[in-house]
């Protein structure tokens, strides 16, 4: 798993502190975790997989593909964010939303 998540890093073309920083760890972590000499916690695998689309399935065990369906993160991302929100912004949202869908019905006809 350690070489998997060098793998993922390396083909997202950041550095190991820019990796580190959008985790909220220290380099230092991910250097140590990429060697072999430290295990990745469960919430720094789930952080991974959130943050940078990385298929869970693929770092645990090496199966299927290394990104998960953009259209799959996309809808996961915007859900988290909206289950923030107030109330009244979710109407907003999802009135915003509505409006968006008929606009894009009208010009597919």
């Amino acid at each position: 798993m350690n070489t998997r998540i060098k793998e993922a890093r390396e083909a997202l073309e950041l550095s190991q502190n820019d990796f580190a920083e959008r985790l909220g760890l220290q380099r230092n972590s991910i250097s140590l975790i990429e060697n072999g000499k430290r295990n990745a916690s469960s919430r720094t695998l789930n952080d991974i997989c959130r943050e940078f689309g990385i298929n869970e399935s693929w770092l645990r065990t090496g199966d299927g593909e290394m990104f998960v369906n953009s259209t799959t993160q996309n809808f996961k991302e915007f859900m988290s964010i909206v289950k923030d929100l107030s109330p009244e912004l979710q109407d907003y949202m999802l009135n915003q939303a509505k409006s968006l869908l008929e606009l894009q019905r009208s010009k597919k006809v």
